[in-house]
């Protein structure tokens, strides 16, 4: 497996967690800003906790965003991955790239 390694002290605030909830409700600002500004073929680019991405991806599918690119990072001292990296595409067509994972060392 190849790896690539980056230094982050932190890579996403715990606060996010906490916010996440509040984000993925139907009435969720920052998508609807995203929605409501986004062009056709615009893209969006989006990190989250993996144990949502059940949530995410529906939610994403609700305001017709069409994830491309999948990326999942791993913590090097942990075997699951805590975070995904997204590319959303506004009115794309479906089909959805998983990539090699990212490795994070601290």
């Amino acid at each position: 497996m190849s790896e690539t390694t980056n230094s982050y002290s932190v890579f996403i605030p715990e606060i996010w967690s906490k916010k996440l909830n509040n984000m993925l409700e139907k009435d969720c600002v920052m998508l609807q800003c995203v929605n409501r500004n986004l062009r056709n073929n615009g893209t969006l680019y989006f990190l989250f906790q993996t144990t949502r991405l059940n949530e995410v991806l529906k939610v994403l599918n609700e305001k017709k965003l069409v994830v491309k690119k999948m990326q999942f990072v791993y913590d090097e001292n942990k075997e699951n991955s805590t975070v995904v990296m997204l590319k959303a595409v506004k009115g794309a067509k479906e089909g959805v790239l998983v990539q090699k994972p990212r490795y994070i060392t601290r």
